[in-house]
């Protein structure tokens, strides 16, 4: 399959996976609330390029033939993955929008206000959006066990650890982002710590995870997933410096999100440690004011004024540049099948190319 027919495929999985859930009806009263939590995860899974899917694929296409099947159960499992993180993220962070609608936890608020049901909305909205998000993750752990049905006996062990490990570090990564959020902003190393963060709550899960389960799946040699894994790492902090670049200068009406939304929302990214440091002592005052609160159309252009002018921005962009250049000198020497290297190539240049 082509990137686009894996992806249709990813997305007929995922479909497949949602109409099993009818099991849990057990009486007609049930009916109703079935239909509310249905119709939100497939809101929640059916934006999305499968980028974590398709990855995986090249992962497999790199170590040589593959079960397709299996590679598609393997995709809608990373895909469910990625669902249950971002909206619990989105809890976190309190974010109103996610990919342009109301975020998980919104969109049951509002819910509960067009029903004029009991109670607080807002509880409502947040409670229901985390169950949503473990039944997710309940999910993603079906599909990959469905991927592992047909993997080399002797693969299977590695992939599961993979599989854990990948859920463990997001946690972990998330708990260092909240942690983050509380601290001081004039702590010490807050660069280093940005970029740790980003590494263990997206890096790797986003690219290098998804890159090594494929391989090792499709039975790779372990020098090949090793090399699949260093170049995995390069390019998942340059996809997360990106989309912090696009937190901040995006497009609101590309990335349907919030203009300056990753200052609103208070997050500590590597391009804020770099803004704080360029920028005179008055107009990091007003930046750091500007954390964690709802922002004027007037504070966001003068936030991106700011980062431009500072050269913060453009110091950013050199970081990512040069991650990416390391991650495409590591796959031009990939000892590994020509189609997974051109599939690598092709998601490598969307990357690079991502305005959302």
């Amino acid at each position: 399959m082509d990137s686009s027919d894996f992806r249709s495929a990813v997305s007929t999985r995922l479909d497949t996976w949602f109409s099993s859930l009818g099991f849990l009806v057990e009486n007609p009263y049930e009916r109703e609330a079935f239909d509310e939590l249905e119709t939100q995860i497939r809101s929640i899974v059916r934006g999305g390029k499968r980028t974590r899917a398709l990855l995986a694929y090249a992962g497999m296409l790199c170590a040589g033939d593959i079960n397709e099947e299996q590679a598609v159960a393997l995709g809608a499992a990373l895909e469910l993955f990625q669902a249950s993180a971002l909206v619990h993220d989105d809890i976190i962070d309190n974010s109103p929008l996610r990919r342009g609608k109301p975020s998980a936890h919104i969109a049951f608020e509002q819910l509960h206000a067009e029903k004029s049901w009991l109670g607080d909305g807002n509880s409502f909205g947040r409670g229901a959006a985390i169950t949503i998000g473990d039944l997710l993750l309940a999910g993603a752990c079906e599909l990959f066990n469905q991927a592992l049905e047909s993997a080399p006996s002797d693969a299977v062990l590695t992939a599961l650890s993979l599989f854990n490990t990948m859920m463990i570090e997001v946690a972990y990564g998330q708990f260092l982002d909240i942690r983050e959020e509380h601290l001081p902003l004039n702590e010490t190393a807050p660069h280093e710590r940005a970029l740790g963060i980003l590494t263990h709550k997206s890096a790797r899960y986003s690219v290098e995870m998804p890159l090594t389960i494929g391989a090792t799946l499709a039975g790779a040699h372990p020098q090949l997933v090793n090399d699949l894994r260093d170049l995995g790492l390069q390019l998942g902090i340059a996809f997360q410096l990106r989309d912090d670049d696009l937190g901040i200068f995006g497009d609101p009406a590309v990335t349907g999100k919030p203009a300056c939304g990753d200052i609103a929302e208070g997050k500590r990214t590597v391009l804020l440690s770099l803004m704080r440091e360029r920028i005179t002592a008055d107009d990091r005052a007003f930046l750091d004011e500007c954390l964690g609160r709802e922002l004027s159309a007037g504070e966001a252009e003068r936030i991106q004024r700011l980062g431009e002018e500072c050269g913060a921005r453009a110091a950013h962009e050199t970081m990512i540049e040069s991650y990416e250049g390391e991650a495409h000198s590591r796959a031009q020497s990939l000892q590994c099948h020509e189609s997974g290297r051109a599939l690598l190539g092709e998601i490598m240049t969307e990357l690079s190319q991502r305005l959302a």
